[in-house]
């Protein structure tokens, strides 16, 4: 069944990050991450893949053969209810964010974002680790509703290489966290209005979280990790995204 108590799971995670060992710690923190990301889309996980969670945070199992559990967990189930296969995708792309947060390696760039996608939703989405190839609108929830034009289809390449390089080129010395903060939202911002994938929204969560550990982890740690960072990075973002749309639309 889902798990539909933020604060359940919060709580049985957080107690390895307080008490347990350091590695215990750094694993709670990546499912809290990972699961984060789905409740924050409005994806709920199932109380099997906590337990899985569980098993891989005290190292009875590794990261693959909880990634394996989940994925058989669907397979073999004969009967599902609704709200169980409703799991089925924010559980099997968790244990793919916990891998992906638990690798010492990351490439800021457009390609690296492909691959995140390409892994998070292989066998999910046909489109996985594509460029949308069409033109698209959405009526976005973030905007409370409001419609969002998004970069088309032939300017995507472009758009995400300047906006790339432009923050490669930005510093973060010297910043306060609140104003990293601040940046990384306007940064991602930008790429959810070019929107280069058909579903953008995790991976871009995901990517900005990637960005931060190896950007700015040693400034606001574990910032992004709670549903408080959470619920402060979504404000953020709806905040901006607001203002810019606003100022759009005046401006036509």
């Amino acid at each position: 069944m889902p798990r539909n108590d933020n604060e359940k799971w919060q709580m049985d995670l957080e107690e390895y990050i307080s008490q347990g060992e350091p590695e215990q710690s750094e694993k709670s923190t990546a499912w809290k991450t990972a699961i984060g990301l789905q409740d924050v889309d409005r994806l709920k996980t199932s109380e099997y893949l906590l337990e899985t969670a569980k098993e891989h945070i005290e190292g009875r199992i590794d990261i693959k053969t909880a990634q394996k559990r989940i994925q058989s967990y669907y397979e073999e189930r004969q009967t599902r209810t609704e709200i169980e296969e409703g799991t089925k995708e924010a559980d099997i792309v968790s244990a793919r964010i916990t891998e992906l947060l638990g690798e010492r390696t990351f490439q800021f760039s457009p390609a690296e974002w492909k691959t995140i996608h390409k892994r998070l939703f292989k066998d999910i989405f046909p489109h996985a680790g594509e460029y949308r190839t069409y033109n698209i609108t959405k009526s976005e929830w973030v905007l409370n509703g409001e419609t969002v034009l998004y970069a088309s289809a032939d300017s995507i390449r472009d758009t995400l290489d300047y906006d790339f390089g432009q923050e490669k080129e930005f510093s973060y010395e010297g910043l306060s966290v609140d104003d990293a903060v601040k940046h990384i939202a306007k940064f991602t911002s930008g790429i959810w209005q070019i929107h280069p994938f058909c579903d953008d929204d995790v991976i871009i969560g995901t990517s900005q979280l990637t960005q931060a550990k190896s950007r700015v982890a040693l400034i606001c740690p574990n910032f992004l990790a709670s549903r408080k960072g959470y619920e402060r990075g979504r404000r953020r973002k709806q905040s901006y995204l607001q203002t810019k749309v606003g100022r759009e639309c005046a401006a036509a």
